[in-house]
C-alpha cells in the first residue's frame, strides 16, 4: 500500500522516487510547497495506518518526512541540504511527523 501511495502521490504529474542513503529515499514531484505537504502528510499516516506484516506478526512503521521547494537560484545541492535538515528536524522533533 504506501508503494502504492508514492506511485500516487503525483495526481497526473510525473514524479521520481529514488533510494538517497540507508533507510533515506527522496521523491521529486512538481508541486507548490503547500501541496507537497499534504502529500506527505498522507502518505505518512497511509504509513502509519497499513499493516505490515512480518511472519505473521503486524510491525508498526512509521516515516519522518523533510519537504521543500525549489527557490530562485538555489541549486539542486542547496535544495538536497535544506530538505536533508527538514527530515531530521523531524526526527528530532519524535519521529512520525512531516517538516515543511
Amino acid at each position: 500500500m504506501p508503494a502504492e501511495t508514492v506511485g500516487g502521490a503525483s495526481s497526473g504529474v510525473t514524479s521520481r522516487l529514488a533510494r538517497v542513503g540507508g533507510e533515506e529515499f527522496a521523491v521529486l514531484v512538481a508541486d507548490t510547497l503547500d501541496v507537497a505537504l499534504a502529500k506527505a502528510e498522507r502518505f505518512r499516516a497511509d504509513v502509519e495506518g497499513h499493516a505490515f506484516l512480518w511472519e505473521e506478526a503486524q510491525i508498526p512503521v512509521t516515516v519522518s518526512l523533510g519537504v521543500a521547494t525549489l527557490t530562485g537560484g538555489e541549486s539542486g545541492a542547496q535544495l538536497y541540504k535544506r530538505t536533508d535538515e527538514l527530515l531530521y528536524a523531524s526526527k528530532h522533533a519524535g519521529r512520525n511527523r512531516v517538516s515543511g
